[in-house]
């Protein structure tokens, strides 16, 4: 009998452990929640003699790739804060109308957008 008992008691204890010991919520595994947001950037080119090979997008100083002269680029599960922007490798003849660098903040669960509009002026021969 007192083999039966001991058994028991063990099953009941495993079965607690299972029952009350696991969790899929991440801050209960010591995990830090995440804050994440998502940040869009739209370019608008106007005027004459655009740029046809597009332009360079900077984050925090960073080389993130192109994007197009009339484009949308969005960048997923950035941490939330501030993050500055800059438009580099524009021809001569065209410049980001304002506020270039800007700076834009990405908050929680939340899509920033942001949109560059380039002027871009003839070109004498």
């Amino acid at each position: 009998m007192r083999y039966s008992s001991l058994v028991i008691r063990s099953l009941v204890m495993i079965f607690a452990l299972g029952v009350f010991g696991c969790s899929d919520n991440p801050v209960d595994s010591g995990n830090p929640p995440v804050d994440e947001g998502t940040l869009t950037i739209i370019t608008v080119t106007t005027g004459f003699d655009q740029d046809t090979d597009g332009y360079s997008l900077l984050v925090d100083a960073v080389a993130t790739g192109a994007i197009g002269v009339n484009d949308t680029r969005t960048l997923q599960r950035l941490d939330v804060g501030s993050y500055e922007l800059e438009l580099t490798d524009l021809d001569a003849n065209c410049s980001v109308s304002t506020n270039h660098p800007r700076t834009v903040v990405v908050t929680k669960d939340a899509i920033t957008t942001t949109t560059f509009v380039v002027n871009c002026t003839i070109v004498d021969i």
